[in-house]
């Protein structure tokens, strides 16, 4: 696929730091952000922004969790997979979605919650410590042992992220919505855009604010000329 069918955005945030700069980059092809515009158009609708769900869920767990969210990972199992999230500054450093149903016994799974805090360290040199591993969702408390297991010194503990939002079940669509629905309520990172909509806002009111400098000035010597 070639950068002329795709729409992308990026946020930054120092790691390891502020030695270095991570970078968070979204992508999705340009086809999709026009089926999301046409259909929510014929609903009477127009869209404002579009970002990827890693982005609205890390949103999502850092405004309703908030309390030493830094060194929280996070395992959601919802509809037979699970959604890991760790995150760093604010932004999702891995993101892993994985099948749990029909994977044998529970004493066979496994999570790799170790090889998830390895890989966050590796890439932010150090900057994220992990003192607990938080689990929700479907039968979250039968992966507790496993979970505690796997993360050797950290402890694992039970939340019900769904309770707190005032949600029906657990299901991670809703999650995704309520986390991208805060996007333009809170001043919490992530702040992508990948459907380019809000770069052609930016551009759009750069033109007029240039376009509104350019009159005054040309106003401004008109008069000038006048009075002379």
């Amino acid at each position: 696929v070639s950068f002329d069918e795709v729409v992308y955005d990026y946020d930054v945030a120092p790691v390891d730091g502020g030695k270095k700069l991570g970078v968070l980059f979204g992508l999705t092809q340009r086809k999709s952000v026009e089926f999301l515009i046409n259909t929510l158009k014929a609903s009477g609708l127009s869209l404002a922004s579009m970002e990827i769900a890693p982005a609205s869920l890390e949103r999502l767990f850092a405004f309703i969790d908030s309390k030493d969210h830094a060194s929280k990972g996070y395992i959601h199992f919802s509809a037979g997979s699970n959604y890991m999230v760790f995150s760093h500054g604010g932004l999702p450093v891995l993101y892993r979605e994985t099948e749990t149903e029909g994977a044998g016994a529970m004493s066979g799974r496994r999570l790799d919650i170790k090889g998830a805090v390895q890989f966050v360290d590796r890439y932010v040199g150090g900057g994220s410590k992990y003192n607990d591993i938080r689990l929700s969702g479907d039968a979250a408390d039968t992966w507790k042992p496993i979970a505690e297991k796997e993360a050797e010194s950290i402890p694992a503990s039970l939340w019900d992220p769904a309770a707190v939002c005032g949600l029906k079940d657990s299901t991670v669509p809703a999650m995704f919505a309520v986390g991208a629905g805060l996007k333009d309520k809170l001043t919490l990172p992530p702040s992508l855009d990948i459907s380019g909509l809000s770069a052609a806002a930016r551009v759009e009111q750069d033109v007029q604010r240039s376009i509104w400098a350019i009159t005054a000035l040309i106003g401004g010597l008109l008069l000038f000329f006048i009075l002379i």
